[in-house]
């Protein structure tokens, strides 16, 4: 395709791969690959294992794809500037940090519930290695081998009164965090799927501007959201300190990313391979690419998987599945589904 337009169409995040992206490009491709036995031995080691963080593990792979692509098309840049190319491109640099907040922000909820928890059986995550085994319904708290209160991850000196109605909200708001992140991934997966129709019509082009702002725009609102409550959790003496300011550092590393995109994306060019200001193809704008967004998403991922996740967290092996619970700390869709088998 011509890299030549009669309209202005949203320049691509990243530039197109030239020869100077070479460089960077295998040394991120060998940076995120470094990761991956680290990933492996958490998932490997009993007391580390969760797959809370499954979503992280893929976009490390992802990320090791992405850049060995872009090293190739460095050289090629008939190939950099293909529909398969530019799509896969776009959306993978639109959903990349925000994969990495849905998976952050469930620890966040994981970490959160557990505060609201004044005893150690129960509705207590077991965070041990033991808990991956399957186990009666019938089974005893005390054989489950549930961690003492001074030990479980989000319990606080002074926090044990079980307070259900805090986990209830907690379980709803995180929770539609969730899902709307999810929902954010969506639209920022539209457009980066668009933005080839982008380069050959304004309406297409105009459609994928606003989309990638109101992708990128709602990323960051989830993202400082879950950062000023992790902070709120912390300064309130909810959830020990250090887990709590750790969540919120990997946090501030998402919204770098996230600004940088909301910066961008105003920039607008007539042709794919122009080096023009704002074409995003210059030294300087692949420069600002490498270490605003490239490069916090590869330190957010190292110190997600630098730490047992499952320890700090009190994640368990699945993170805190019991959405149903209801204010009162009982009850729920599946106390529902039993009273109608005792019926």
């Amino acid at each position: 395709m011509s890299s030549q337009g009669t309209f202005e169409f949203p320049s691509p995040v990243g530039g197109i791969p030239l020869s100077r992206d070479f460089a960077p490009s295998i040394i991120f491709a060998i940076l995120y690959a470094s990761l991956l036995p680290a990933f492996a031995y958490r998932l490997i080691k009993k007391d580390s294992r969760t797959y809370v963080l499954l979503g992280c593990l893929f976009f490390c792979i992802e990320r090791v794809v992405v850049f060995s692509f872009r090293a190739e098309e460095s050289h090629d840049t008939s190939d950099g500037t293909s529909e398969f190319f530019l799509t896969y491109m776009q959306t993978t640099w639109g959903v990349g940090f925000i994969t990495i907040a849905q998976d952050w922000i469930v620890v966040l909820r994981a970490f959160l519930v557990n505060s609201t928890k004044g005893a150690p059986d129960g509705d207590a995550f077991d965070t041990s290695a033991d808990s991956d085994i399957e186990r009666p319904l019938t089974a005893l708290a005390s054989d489950m081998r549930c961690p003492s209160p001074s030990h479980r991850a989000g319990f606080h000196e002074g926090s044990g009164v079980d307070k259900p109605r805090e986990r209830f909200w907690f379980r709803r708001i995180l929770g539609f965090g969730s899902l709307a992140l999810f929902a954010t991934n969506i639209v920022d997966t539209v457009a980066g799927a668009l933005y080839w129709n982008a380069l050959r019509s304004a309406g297409a082009a105009k459609a994928t501007q606003q989309l990638r702002y109101v992708g990128t725009g709602l990323a960051f609102f989830y993202i400082v959201a879950m950062f000023a409550t992790a902070l709120w959790a912390c300064f309130t003496h909810r959830v020990p300190s250090k887990p709590a300011l750790y969540h919120a550092l990997i946090s501030i590393l998402l919204m770098i990313i996230a600004v940088y995109r909301l910066v961008v994306m105003r920039f607008q060019t007539t042709a794919l391979l122009s080096d023009a200001p704002g074409s995003l193809n210059s030294a300087s704008s692949k420069t600002s690419f490498y270490v605003l967004h490239v490069l916090p998403e590869w330190i957010a991922t190292l110190l997600l998987v630098s730490i047992n996740v499952r320890e700090w967290y009190g994640t368990g092996l699945k993170g805190d599945s019991n959405f149903w619970e209801g204010k009162g700390g009982k009850g729920g869709l599946f106390s529902f589904m039993r009273l109608g088998r005792k019926a």
